[in-house]
């Protein structure tokens, strides 16, 4: 089943990457090119140094103000292999929101995976992949789906000047 779904996402090109970030500001649905990987080529280690497609800026603003200058700015990329979806964000920021509760006004990244339903009129079936960073020592990053932590998921992010890079492993079989 999972394989199934992977290749369809592939033929058809339907991942589409989203930034949800924070209330105040809201990044539009925008699609991101996905890099086919070959397992292993990928350490989940919030160092983009070996992902070699290039990072797509999610800039496109919907509502709300980010702030001024630099205040917010997000680049990120995709990729997949046999095993899992990956998320890269290259994140400027100069506020961290964060708890250990994971609530839908604390900073993350949504992915809006959607896949081709069955049947005879072309319709598709999405799910919205919340993805909160960490806090590095503080709070440990997650991945959700509908509210629920993803078992085998895996988020790691890494602070740099003026922001944070996140990587993230979300399994097929979520």
């Amino acid at each position: 089943m999972a394989e199934r779904r992977k290749h369809r996402a592939l033929r058809l090109g339907v991942i589409l990457g989203a930034l949800t970030w924070q209330a105040a500001a809201w990044a539009d649905g925008q699609a991101v090119p996905l890099d086919a990987m070959t397992a292993g080529s990928v350490k989940v280690n919030g160092v983009l140094s070996e992902w070699t497609a290039a990072m797509t800026p999610l800039n496109r603003k919907v509502s709300g103000s980010p702030g001024t200058g630099k205040d917010l700015e997000i680049r990120a990329s995709l990729g997949v292999d046999d095993e899992a979806i990956y998320v890269a964000a290259d994140i400027t920021d100069d506020k961290l929101i964060r708890s250990g509760a994971y609530a839908a006004t604390e900073d993350k990244l949504t992915l809006v995976i959607a896949f081709p339903s069955e049947g005879a009129s072309p319709s598709y079936t999405a799910f919205e992949v919340d993805i909160f960073h960490g806090d590095p020592g503080h709070t440990a990053g997650a991945v959700q789906i509908k509210g629920a932590k993803v078992a085998g998921a895996q988020v790691v992010e890494a602070p740099r000047k003026g922001g944070f890079t996140v990587e993230a492993k979300i399994p097929w079989a979520s």
